[in-house]
């Protein structure tokens, strides 16, 4: 008996949704986040195999326009990044929320940064499905190991600065919220309208996947911030 469509967009996105809990667990455990030159290491990596392996066919079937779709994409986490820290409340620790002279009243909150990563998580459960070249299109490229890579570097500090400021237990409820939002993402694909735009616009969400890996040699998502350093118990 063949899956139905929504079905088989559940399963490709099952090690994405996966991931998340199992970083909510690790980070209950008490698991620390590493040194900015391993994320950078990860973020390289992921970004020469994305480049190996996403590259050739977005150019190949887009010629230089690929290149301007990349650009964008690239460019893309910086100005999100930039709007949630602009837009952020502050979120001070719980030891001394309600204290005036709070030494980190002033940090950005988290609750915007999770917000964009919720998306990013969509974002990356949807492009699991229309980017599987199992599922048909023209790409041959299986984007998913790179999505999976990417994911560690970028929920990782976001679930340690969660159960610094607002518990253990916030962080693991949160990573559950993680690990929905590829499945939300990816039933989209499960609506034939969706699935055949998608399908057609494969080597442009190559070109912008692309890009989106490669940020973060620039700027490691998984890179220590000021509101990550700190941990209280």
């Amino acid at each position: 008996m063949t899956p139905t469509p929504w079905l088989q967009a559940l399963l490709r996105a099952l090690p994405l949704a996966l991931l998340a809990p199992a970083l909510g667990v690790a980070v209950a455990l008490g698991i620390r986040s590493p040194r900015g030159r391993l994320w950078r290491l990860v973020s390289a990596a992921v970004a020469l195999l994305a480049l190996a392996t996403l590259g050739p066919e977005a150019f190949e079937q887009l010629g230089l326009l690929a290149a301007p779709v990349a650009l964008l994409g690239f460019a893309l986490p910086a100005l999100v990044e930039r709007w949630a820290a602009r837009h952020a409340a502050p979120t001070p620790p719980r030891d001394c929320e309600h204290a005036p002279d709070c030494p980190h009243a002033e940090r950005p909150g988290l609750d915007a940064t999770f917000a964009v990563l919720l998306a990013h998580r969509l974002f990356d459960g949807l492009a699991a499905v229309a980017l599987d070249p199992h599922h048909g299109g023209s790409l041959h490229a299986d984007p998913l190991p790179l999505l999976l890579l990417h994911g560690v570097p970028v929920m990782l500090p976001v679930l340690i600065g969660l159960r610094a400021q607002r518990g253990r237990l916030m962080a693991l409820r949160r990573s559950l919220w993680l690990g929905l939002a590829p499945l939300l993402g990816a039933s989209t694909m499960a609506l034939p309208a969706v699935a055949d735009a998608l399908l057609a616009a494969q080597p442009w969400s190559a070109a912008l996947l692309l890009g989106v890996l490669g940020h973060g040699v620039v700027h490691p998502a998984g890179a220590p911030h000021a509101h990550h350093r700190h941990e209280h118990p």
